[in-house]
């Protein structure tokens, strides 16, 4: 095996020759089942763990993670707190009730937050045998949306921009997964292997390539390595820091060869699917920034949150049951251009508001704990830094009690607490990344009280009193108890809410690169659950 600490060497960025070869090549899914040493699942190929490798130090490459669902292990990878990116033909597998688990071995992880939802890319087509052509290869590619941040395992992020032209033939690569050593052995441990590239067959119409074949030699995947990542490492030489990056995501393999023979785990190349292509589509899906160096179309746009990145992940260190070992990360990147400049002081706080509910919302209350969704826009300005982070405060209607407090570290910034009955205030607390701080106007909501306004609580945006009009004490009419909406007057916004703008670069969106983490403040066990979902855009 080559030096794991050596950069890969840069070559010049040519695209390879598009391959028209068209056969169809099994996934690399496994039946979870083998864990148990049950059965397999019946399938008319048999799916695809590293091969040739070793496997990993106590917490080392942490970023890579185990799905499993429906009986089926895959592997996927953790390019943001929030969204973990892994192959179609997993989800396709897993169904609904995928869960993400982090750990060392698939009998040893464990998840660390729930999955909120997960799909696929919306080009891929699910033959339903176990296969996939070869020119579909690039289609294979998903992620799922996790419903709170994982805020002690650095995400290694997507290569993106100009870091793409590292991605040529001969380039030295780093695979990840839980599958099998060899197709006879019923072990699934997580294990990485070096590589390399060995051509690009196919790339899209911006030059990009699309799609890869990787390894073989002895070097490779094999059952249970579906979805997980191919790294690749950005030279000091060109910006970097010898920090890493996610390439590319395993979708197939060979299985037999021209006469019929079985072809061993890493014998022959394995087919990738390269993650900059789902960038797009996982951004405006989630409304989260995944590439915090670039703009969507790849520019350079570096903000404050274009640093952190993992240099030495395969070291590991510390333990899953203690707290892993981050490890050295790198600074402010100039990979593609100048890097983000601290020294250009932000000394104005952000501006923060609410925009949903509306302050006088009200409830219905059957005696069963009521979801309200709460939605703040937060900016810091053209010269800020960005949003850190956005605490939701929930206090008694006068403002002075605090009864709970949840933090949320990437926009769009919302929650979903859960009320009993009474009158409520709620607050939002912004903090940018220089460490300042804004604080809303109070937002009043109503759960089950005939409340009429006369406690001082704000109109609506409109100058209504944002009470739902089906009757004359604001406790009839519809609500919707997942969105906080629906028949209340003035829902859409409070006066003075903020429009959403591009503070970092990337998807658009507000991003924030904070590393805060979900949990009940205050002394009162008055909100019953608080789940950082979004809603899906």
């Amino acid at each position: 095996m080559t030096d794991p600490s050596r950069a890969p060497s840069r070559l010049a960025p040519t695209r390879g020759r598009v391959i028209a070869k068209l056969g169809a090549f099994a996934t690399a899914c496994l039946p979870a089942v083998a864990l148990a040493a049950e059965p397999p699942l019946a399938a008319p190929l048999d799916p695809v763990a590293i091969a040739g490798g070793q496997t990993v130090e106590p917490c080392g490459w942490p970023s890579v993670v185990l799905l499993q669902g429906n009986g089926y292990l895959c592997t996927g990878n953790l390019v943001h707190p929030e969204i973990v990116v892994t192959a179609a033909h997993c989800l396709a597998s897993m169904g609904d009730d995928t869960v993400v688990e982090f750990g060392d071995t698939a009998n040893t992880a464990q998840p660390k937050v729930e999955v909120e939802y997960c799909t696929g890319s919306p080009d891929y087509v699910d033959t339903g045998d176990g296969t996939i052509p070869f020119a579909e290869v690039a289609n294979d590619w998903g992620f799922c949306k996790l419903a709170s941040p994982v805020t002690d395992v650095e995400p290694i992020p997507v290569i993106y921009g100009c870091e793409l032209d590292l991605i040529a033939p001969g380039t030295e690569i780093v695979r990840v997964g839980y599958g099998r050593e060899t197709l006879s052995t019923s072990q699934f441990f997580k294990r990485w292997v070096q590589t390399q590239i060995n051509e690009i067959p196919f790339t899209g119409a911006n030059g990009w390539p699309t799609q890869l074949t990787e390894g073989g030699n002895g070097q490779g995947t094999c059952p249970g390595d579906s979805g997980g990542p191919s790294f690749i490492r950005i030279p000091a030489a060109d910006g970097g820091e010898d920090d890493w990056r996610m390439v590319a995501i395993q979708s197939t393999q060979p299985l037999e060869d021209a006469q019929g023979n079985e072809i061993e785990c890493g014998d022959a190349p394995n087919n990738t699917a390269v993650i900059s292509q789902a960038v797009e589509f996982i951004e405006s899906e989630s409304g989260i920034d995944i590439t915090p160096c670039f703009d969507t179309a790849g520019g350079w746009d570096a903000g404050f949150d274009c640093q952190g990145f993992p240099i030495d992940p395969s070291a590991g260190g510390g333990t899953w049951a203690m707290g892993c070992d981050p490890g050295p990360v790198s600074g402010f990147s100039a990979a593609c251009g100048v890097a983000f400049d601290v020294s250009n002081p932000d000394e104005s706080p952000p501006a923060v508001a609410i925009v949903d509910p509306a302050s006088g919302t009200s409830a219905p209350y059957n005696g069963a704990p009521v979801a309200v969704y709460v939605e703040a826009e937060a900016d810091d300005g053209p010269s800020g830094w960005g949003i850190a982070h956005v605490e939701l405060v929930i206090l008694s209607s006068d403002g002075v009690d605090e009864l709970g407090r949840f933090d949320d570290v990437a926009a769009p910034w919302s929650w979903d607490p859960e009320f009993p009955q009474g009158l409520f205030a709620l607050r939002a607390i912004a903090t940018d990344n220089a460490g300042l701080q804004a604080t809303s106007d109070d937002v009043h909501i109503d759960i089950g009280v005939a409340s009429d306004d006369s406690d001082g609580t704000e109109g609506a945006a409109d100058g209504s009193t944002g009470i739902d009009e089906g009757g004359a004490d604001g406790t009839g009419g519809d609500f919707d108890p997942t969105t906080g909406g629906g028949g209340i007057e003035g829902s859409g916004g409070i006066t003075g809410g903020l429009q959403r703008g591009d503070e970092t670069g990337g998807c658009g969106c507000v991003a924030g690169p904070g590393r805060g983490g979900p949990g009940l403040g205050g002394g009162l066990a008055l909100v019953v659950v608080g789940m950082l979902r979004r809603r899906r855009r």
